[in-house]
Parts: structure tokens; C-alpha cells; sequence
């Protein structure tokens, strides 16, 4: 799944995610949609690792397909280069959370609050994430899951999804640490007026049952970027079920 310049779509993951998401959301004959790989350029901010590796990789317009914290790369990018990208799709999308009291139903809520706290809290933190990925990785698959709607744990238990799942996590928490880091303390930053003005069509899938990303987030970015925005409301579908049963579609549909 490497970019090239015939890609017509570009994929930014989730965090901590990868490339890996895609293996068990998209069937094979869809496995070419590429991967933005932003985890790279040590030494620099995060908005100039982002823009670094989209200048260097794309050579016409893209749609770009954000999941999950994945959103904000997708959104940053949009507003940063209109010119390369033609529109933009959220699945399960974390707005930024100066747009609302969002803390409180967010399961991954301890992160962010370390990540609010400084680079210190959140190494400490990442630390322990890092111990549990590797030595007891299904327990703790079965800790992130244990307050998740049904169809989140139908697909939690499919064995192709908690390969993927495991891959991603030690993808950024034990290979690319530093990046993840950089990244989470980015987006506990106010970033809503980076992407005030956004030009390009958005079109946003949410559940109403997600516990990641509550879906007040995909409201409050509709009512953000207040232009060419829709938001599908996904009944009964959590974080992972949204993107898993809604992106194929989605991608027959625009592309």
C-alpha cells in the first residue's frame, strides 16, 4: 500500500494505528488505497512532518480519508493544501477538544489527559501501554473493549481484526514512539481555527454508539467547518465497526 502519483485517495490512521487498519476493514480488490505514512521526520514539529511527507508523495489532487485521530492530519492537510485535495472523508473523526466537553465519554480518556498534562505524563503513560502490548496483548484487547457497543464486539472478536489491532499498537507504541508522542501532544492543542475556512467538500461517517469518539465530535465538526460538510449518523455502530462497514461503500461512492 505505497503511495504513488496515480493514487486517487490517500489514507491517514488512527492513533495508535497503521497501514494494518486497512487489512481487515477493506476486501483485497480495494487493498490498493494508499497510506500516508506521517510517523517519519524526526526533529520537527508535527504539522511539518505532515506536510513534509504529503509534498514529498503526492503529485496531483487526492481525496483524503481520515479515521479516528486521524481526522486532524486529514483536516490540517485540506486547509494547508487546498490545491492537492479534492475532498475529505472522517470515519469515527475526533474533533479537537475545544469544541466541547468531550473528556468525560472518551475511552481513551486517560491518554489525553496525560497528553494535556506535558511530554512527561504522557511518556509515563506510554510506557505501561508498551509493557501491556507486549506482554499481555489480550488482555488487554479485551480491557479496550470491555465497555463497547455489540457490534464493536462482534468485530472485536474476529481474529483478523485483533491481529491488525496488535500490528498498529506496537506499529506506534513500542516502533514509533517518539512520533505518537509528538502527535498526541498536537492534537490535545486547540487546532480548530487551523481548519476554519476549509474550502473542500467533507463528509463525515459517525456512529451513535462510539465510546472513542463520542459522536458530539462528528457534530461539532459539522458544525465547525459550517460549509460543504454531511454527517451520516451510522445507528448502532461504534468506533472500528464504522469505519469497518461504512468505508467501502463510501470509497465505491466518491472515487
Amino acid at each position: 500500500m505505497n503511495l504513488s502519483s496515480s493514487a486517487k485517495a490517500l489514507y491517514l490512521h488512527g492513533l495508535p494505528g497503521s497501514a494494518h487498519e486497512l487489512s481487515a476493514a477493506l476486501p483485497p480488490d480495494v487493498l490498493g488505497l494508499a497510506v500516508l505514512d506521517r510517523m517519519g521526520h524526526a526533529g520537527c514539529s508535527f504539522d511539518e512532518a505532515l506536510l513534509a511527507s504529503f509534498d514529498a508523495r503526492v503529485a496531483a489532487p487526492v481525496t483524503l480519508i481520515g479515521f479516528s485521530l486521524g481526522a486532524m492530519s486529514a483536516l490540517k492537510l485540506a486547509a494547508l493544501r487546498p490545491q492537492m485535495v479534492r475532498r475529505v472523508l472522517l470515519f469515527s473523526p475526533a474533533a479537537p477538544l475545544e469544541l466541547g466537553e468531550f473528556l468525560p465519554e472518551m475511552a481513551g480518556r486517560a491518554v489525553f489527559e496525560a497528553a494535556r498534562q506535558g511530554r512527561w505524563a504522557l511518556a509515563g503513560l506510554s510506557m505501561l501501554q508498551q509493557a501491556a502490548v507486549t506482554l499481555a496483548p489480550q488482555r488487554l484487547l479485551t480491557q479496550m473493549f470491555s465497555k463497547c457497543a455489540d457490534s464493536e464486539r462482534v468485530l472485536a472478536g474476529q481474529a483478523a481484526f485483533q491481529q491488525a489491532l496488535l500490528r498498529s499498537l506496537r506499529y506506534c507504541l513500542v516502533e514509533h514512539r517518539a512520533a505518537y508522542h509528538r502527535e498526541l501532544l498536537a492534537y490535545v492543542r486547540p487546532w480548530a481555527r487551523d481548519i476554519d475556512g476549509l474550502a473542500c467538500e467533507v463528509l463525515i461517517w459517525h456512529g451513535d454508539a462510539d465510546t472513542w469518539a463520542p459522536l458530539a465530535m462528528g457534530q461539532a465538526l459539522r458544525t465547525q467547518l459550517s460549509g460543504r460538510v454531511e454527517l451520516h449518523v451510522c445507528k448502532g455502530l461504534g468506533h472500528f465497526s464504522t469505519l469497518h462497514q461504512c468505508l467501502p461503500d463510501a470509497l465505491n461512492a466518491v472515487l
